[in-house]
């Protein structure tokens, strides 16, 4: 469920949901976690040979 339009926070989560191909967390010791995420881009399409 996304927050209200004029609420200026609260879509992070979402927005790595529908753009990461993988994404995950780890626990931290001694507190904390690591949050992680994989996204795929597309060369620019004005991009050249071996971009």
């Amino acid at each position: 469920m996304l927050p209200p339009d004029d609420q200026e926070s609260g879509r992070g989560l979402f927005l790595v949901e529908c753009l990461a191909a993988r994404r995950g967390w780890e626990p931290r010791n001694p507190i904390g976690k690591t949050v992680w995420a994989e996204v795929t881009a597309d060369p620019p399409a004005d991009a050249g040979p071996g971009a």
